[in-house]
């Protein structure tokens, strides 16, 4: 079929399309150009089912994209980015972990360092932070954190 029709071809079986992408540096813009057409909704539904044992309804994943959709696109993703610098700024820059009861040093690997740094930045990016009239200054909100 790729030598009569090329790299990329749709055939019908059984009723439903098959679309075939025979050269695999043709997928990535395949895939971008058609976000909108192609639906991996059901495959996806499969896959978590198969890998996590986890089943879910079609009403739920909607509401899930709908939402992270609005969160992580466009002006929510402007917002999000946003909280997630200023948390990053906060936690990095600021003596984080060098309270007065903590005195002695603490080492690890730059893994575990960065996935505690990217884990705290996301819960406080996507949960909130305390403003800084709930704690009384700026710098009382950022010790808080």
């Amino acid at each position: 079929m790729q030598e009569k029709h090329g790299s990329i071809f749709t055939v019908q079986l059984a009723g439903h399309y098959f679309t075939f992408l025979m050269d695999p540096l043709s997928f990535g813009t395949v895939v971008k150009e058609a976000t909108a057409k192609l639906d991996f909704n059901k495959f996806a539904l499969q896959l978590v089912e198969k890998v996590f044992g986890y089943h879910t309804t079609e009403d739920y994943h909607k509401f899930l994209q709908t939402s992270s959709n609005k969160h992580l696109m466009g002006d929510g993703l402007v917002v999000m980015t946003q909280a997630m610098m200023e948390n990053l700024q906060n936690l990095m820059l600021h003596s984080v972990g060098s309270r007065k009861e903590q005195k002695a040093w603490s080492q690890d690997g730059l893994f575990n360092y960065s996935y505690n740094i990217v884990f705290r930045v996301g819960y406080l990016a996507l949960f909130g932070n305390k403003t800084s009239k709930e704690a009384g200054s700026l710098e009382k909100a950022k010790e808080q954190e």
